[in-house]
């Protein structure tokens, strides 16, 4: 992937430890020093074809990404040069899909859901949660005050099933892709709240909103909210792991 296409879409690298020489088809490298970055996991969507991929960040002269010859061999490309298509017919791809399927049909079935949203099952199932959304253009940023210290928060005192439901929380969402081992300046502690008889963790962002740009971005008039009086269907939304959805 191109270094200036990477930040102009938001998306998010990780150090490469040790770094990779690249080369091109030629034999030549890719830049005069070896790729010491790359993305974290992306989806990635070509026609019907979507898979989770992570790639060198580097410069590309002329194209924003490039695949690999392996990359090319694992999908046995069919390559139709005079309209630029490509099809997927290798076995690999064909067993992801199937995979998938059979995976959210055996899933819809303890959902329950009413008959008038049988078509949007996906959206309730658990399967769609442990995946980040597509990277867009307008991914929500925090933007710091020029110059402010930043915080580094201290360390809050955790009992032995506190530290147990930490270490959960981290294994499970650094598998997932949710987080990823720290290299910032800006630190901010945690603690647990008790909900429902269960531990709910909770990241003291309290400093780091103080210094964080406010978006100003109006809210709705008590009169606008009114107009709803009129109204007969309302729609009420619970999103699981909100925040990593922004």
């Amino acid at each position: 992937m191109d270094l200036a296409f990477a930040p102009q879409w938001s998306i998010p690298q990780q150090q490469l430890l040790p770094p990779v020489l690249v080369e091109m088809i030629d034999g030549q490298p890719l830049c005069s020093s070896s790729v010491v970055a790359a993305t974290r996991p992306l989806y990635m969507r070509i026609g019907p074809h979507v898979e989770e991929a992570m790639f060198y960040v580097a410069t590309v002269s002329h194209f924003p990404v490039v695949l690999g010859l392996e990359w090319l061999r694992a999908h046995d490309l069919h390559i139709i040069c005079s309209s630029g298509a490509v099809q997927f017919p290798g076995k690999k791809c064909a067993t992801d899909h199937l995979y998938a399927c059979v995976g959210k049909v055996e899933t819809h079935g303890d959902l329950n859901l009413p008959a008038e949203l049988g078509d949007y099952a996906d959206v309730f199932g658990e399967k769609e949660v442990d995946q980040l959304p597509l990277h867009q253009s307008y991914d929500c940023s925090i933007d710091l005050v020029p110059d402010a210290k930043l915080p580094v928060g201290q360390i809050y005192s955790l009992s032995e099933p506190e530290l147990a439901a930490l270490r959960d929380f981290i294994d499970k969402n650094l598998r997932k892709g949710f987080i990823r081992p720290s290299t910032s300046p800006l630190a901010a502690p945690v603690l647990f709240m008790k909900k429902s008889g269960e531990l709910r963790l909770c990241c003291d962002y309290r400093k780091l909103s103080a210094i964080t740009i406010r978006n100003r971005y109006p809210l709705p008039l008590i009169p606008e909210l009114e107009r709803l009086c009129q109204a007969k269907i309302f729609i009420k939304l619970d999103l699981w792991g909100a925040y990593n959805l922004v």
